[in-house]
């Protein structure tokens, strides 16, 4: 079973590019997780106009509704959750990701989806969030 990542980043000065990584989704052809730094996001929160800041909050919003409906009903920036769903009926499939990292050039992209020769678990998905993302994980 292939398991593959994406990495989630916010263009904070489109006119070089500039981006930050803010969160990860890992998946395979049964499950997907996600999580994004809370930390990350705060910074976000002061190099973003408000008007952007408030459209990517609602990306993680949605992408939380999507994941885990309980658990997007406390949206709360600064803690750290990994949100885990079966893939049945979500919308989170390597072709999907591969399409939001060619047409998703606004504030948040997505890169191209990558294979990973690991497990799709929580231990896994942790590492991995600590290596791209951010090493400061804040437990609920």
């Amino acid at each position: 079973m292939t398991t593959q990542y994406s990495i989630l980043s916010v263009l904070i000065r489109p006119e070089i590019q500039e981006k930050i990584s803010i969160g990860l989704l890992l998946f395979d052809a049964n499950e997907v997780y996600f999580s994004f730094s809370g930390n990350k996001l705060l910074v976000c929160k002061e190099l973003l106009s408000t008007p952007s800041y408030k459209i990517l909050r609602e990306i993680f919003e949605n992408i939380e509704k999507i994941l885990d409906e309980e658990k997007a009903r406390n949206f709360q920036p600064k803690s750290f959750r990994i949100y885990k769903s079966a893939i049945t009926g979500n919308i989170f499939t390597a072709a999907y990701i591969s399409y939001l990292s060619r047409y998703s050039n606004n504030i948040l992209s997505f890169t191209a989806p990558k294979d990973i020769n690991l497990e799709t678990n929580d231990q896994n998905f942790l590492s991995l969030f600590k290596k791209y993302i951010d090493e400061i994980i804040e437990a609920v």
